[in-house]
This record gives C-alpha cells, sequence and structure tokens, in this order.
C-alpha cells in the first residue's frame, strides 16, 4: 500500500518513533535510540530536517524519486509528502532529526526569514552533502537544541530555541552555497549570484533573431538606473534602494565577466527591473524603444501624412513620459513630419517648459478639476470624449 501518512504535530511523530515529547512545538529526534519500523509515506505539518546516516536509495520527495546518499541533509516544509514505499521489512533508522511546528517561529524574525531558505522547496530536489566538520557543525546545533529542551520551558526558552534554529539554518546556506547550490534570485540576492547557468540556452538564440520593445532608456543602475527610478514607486525605501542597486551592478559584474556582455550604461538596460540587460546580455536580444517599433510596424509616417493634428496621451504625463515612452516617440515623430501634436492624459505632472522640446501645440488633462480617483475611474470615458471634443473646437 502506498497509503500516505499524515503527521500533523511533533508529539504524533515522536511517539510513532517512540520518543518522549519534551516540547509541543520542536523536538531533536537522535534514530539511534528509536525503534525498528516500517518505511512509510509521510505528509507533515511541520517543518522537518533530516540529518542521514545510510544511504536511503530512492526517496520520493513530492511527485519525484531521488537517491539521497549517506551523509546528505534533506529538508521539508509542512504539507510536502517525503518517504519510501513500504516493502513489508522493519528497518533500524540512522541518523538525526530537527522538527519544528510554523507556531513555534509565528510573531519572530524567523517567519519572515523562512522564504529565504528556498532548500524547504520542492524546487530544489539537491540534498545537502556535508563534510566531516560541517556534519561537525550541524551536530552542536542540533545538541544546543537538544539541551535547551532538556529544561524546563520558561519564558527564555522559546527565544533561546529559535534563535538557535537560525543559526543552524544560516550554517546550512552557507554549506549550500560551498556545494554550488542553484537558486533563483530575488532583488535581495542579486548580489549573491557567481554563475549563470546557461544550459537551457535555445541554441537558436544569436544576435538578430530577438527584437525586445522598451519604454524606458534609464539603464540598468546608477541615479538613473532602474532601482533609483522605479523601485521607490514599489514602496522601496533608501536602504533598500542602495541594496538593489549594489544587486544590479554586481548582476552587470557576473554578465560581463561570464559572457563578455557591456550592460552596465545600455540604454534600455533598467527596463522592467532589468528584464532590458538580462534580454541583451543573455537572449542576445536588440533593445528598441517599444514605441519606435510600433510606429514602425504600424506604418505611422506614412499614415500621418496629411494629418491635421496628432493627438495622444497616456495615463500620468510626467518625467517618465520624457524618456521613451509613447508620448515622446510619437511626438518626435511629428516633430520630423511637421505635423502639430497634442497629449491628452489623466494627469498632468509637467510644466510648458517641461515639455517644450517636445513641441506639443496642447496639453491636458481630461479629468476636471477637483474630481476624485473614483469619479475618473467611472467617468474616464466620457471625460476623455468631452476633452478631445474641447480640444478639437479650440484648434480649429
Amino acid at each position: 500500500m502506498n497509503e500516505i501518512l499524515k503527521l500533523d504535530n511533533i508529539f504524533q511523530y515522536n511517539d510513532m518513533m517512540g520518543q518522549e515529547t519534551l516540547h509541543p512545538l520542536v523536538s531533536v529526534v537522535d534514530f539511534s535510540k528509536c525503534r525498528p519500523m516500517l518505511h512509510s509515506l509521510q505528509r507533515f505539518g511541520f517543518y522537518a530536517v533530516f540529518l542521514k546516516d545510510v544511504k536511503c536509495g530512492d526517496i520520493r520527495y513530492g511527485r519525484n524519486y531521488y537517491d539521497y546518499q549517506e551523509g546528505t541533509l534533506v529538508f521539508l516544509a509542512p504539507g510536502q509528502v517525503v518517504g519510501i514505499v513500504n516493502n513489508g521489512e522493519y528497518f533500524q533508522p540512522k541518523g538525526w532529526a530537527l522538527l519544528f511546528h510554523p507556531d513555534l517561529i509565528r510573531g519572530t524574525s524567523l517567519v519572515r526569514e523562512m522564504k529565504n531558505y528556498t532548500f524547504f522547496s520542492y524546487e530544489s530536489n539537491e540534498a545537502l552533502h556535508l563534510s566531516e566538520q560541517e556534519r561537525k557543525v550541524i551536530l552542536d546545533c542540533f545538541h544546543n537544541i537538544e539541551s535547551e529542551l532538556q529544561h524546563a520551558i520558561d519564558k527564555h526558552s522559546k527565544t533561546l530555541i529559535v534563535n538557535n534554529i537560525e543559526l543552524f539554518l544560516n550554517y546550512c546556506v552557507r554549506f549550500y552555497d560551498r556545494q554550488g547550490r542553484g537558486f533563483v534570485p530575488t532583488g535581495g540576492t542579486l548580489a549573491d549570484i557567481e554563475a549563470i547557468d546557461l544550459s537551457g540556452r535555445h541554441p537558436g538564440l544569436r544576435p538578430g533573431v530577438l527584437t525586445v520593445m522598451c519604454d524606458i532608456d534609464n539603464p540598468l543602475y546608477g541615479e538613473t538606473g532602474a532601482a533609483y527610478i522605479f523601485a521607490p514607486q514599489k514602496g522601496a525605501n533608501d536602504a533598500c534602494v542602495q541594496r538593489l542597486d549594489a544587486g544590479l551592478r554586481h548582476l552587470a559584474a557576473v554578465l560581463h565577466a561570464q559572457l563578455g556582455a557591456e550592460v552596465d550604461t545600455l540604454p534600455g538596460g533598467g527596463a522592467a527591473g532589468g528584464f532590458g540587460a538580462g534580454c541583451a546580455a543573455l537572449l542576445c536580444g536588440a533593445l528598441r524603444s517599444g514605441i519606435t517599433t510600433v510606429l514602425d510596424t504600424v506604418d505611422f509616417d506614412r499614415r500621418a501624412v496629411g494629418c491635421d493634428l496628432v493627438v495622444t496621451g497616456e495615463g500620468s504625463f510626467d518625467a517618465q513620459s520624457l524618456g521613451g515612452k509613447a508620448i515622446s516617440g510619437v511626438a518626435g515623430r511629428c516633430q520630423k513630419l511637421h505635423i502639430p501634436a497634442a497629449v491628452l492624459a489623466g494627469r498632468v505632472a509637467l510644466t510648458p517648459e517641461q515639455w517644450a522640446p517636445l513641441d506639443l501645440r496642447a496639453v491636458r488633462s481630461i479629468n476636471p478639476t477637483g474630481a476624485t480617483l473614483e469619479d475618473a475611474r467611472v467617468n474616464t470615458a466620457a471625460y476623455y470624449r468631452t476633452a478631445l471634443e474641447t480640444l478639437l473646437k479650440e484648434w480649429k
């Protein structure tokens, strides 16, 4: 039978292994003191880390099977399935386990950090292989937690136990990095990139194949780069912006060292948080102004011949509008064709002096003075129609 045994709490697991429960939310198990048992598939309601001292064979982890060798650490998060199909034979487990329930870390700084310990994810199917020295460090962490569990629970217990668990997990991060663990980087981990795995890159990617459209021309990093210009709009504070910018600088250095790619000052490299630079370096993409590409695709220059006025716009006409977005692209074409252009926008945040280089004949907000955000949402079409009619009457 391949039934999955559900273990929702620490007591259930200890009871199965014949061990005393010293704390309802955390346990350190020495398998040499456990009774022989049958293999089984198990789903845990808590975090579990196993130090295997025997060759495990084909362990089911999620929907896949992995051959975990002796002397490895295996990490499980609540709800995950792990185990070996029962063959009817009893065996003596060897090694150690650290178990802790999510309720133990609730309200602590560790609960916010758990997402960074990506080895608890199904996607991270590589076990951590330990050297003898690393094994000693791990066992010291287990023994420290076990020693604390021997004391009566008091007001200091939770803090001391959680701190020791966090120390253990941080050691695991260091050991995984030594092992060359792959990871999917985020803004906060860009500085941790040492090399980029290109094994899955399509062989057909070469210069001239891929065109990447960007609606801004900001570089990857620096005062006008992705972090400083766009991260504050997403809620990043000054410290976060500086960290993101440093990460992007590091990424540029890795791309240069590994691929010879020059993306530091590439116009549009900062588009979509650095996606532009990534496409240029990793996909051999040619960055082009998005609006330029669109205007060429629709044959704007030919279609605009004979027009009396071209009306363009966007939600907010602001400083970013001057940096390669639709308004600046359309206005630039109109200047070359000697056709007047005007702007209708939901919000106008520029002065006539600031938009003067675009040679616009008129700039209008479609929203009446004093209109609330809710009014603008509900009446967008009507407000736009009124603003356009007024503009055309004035133009005539």
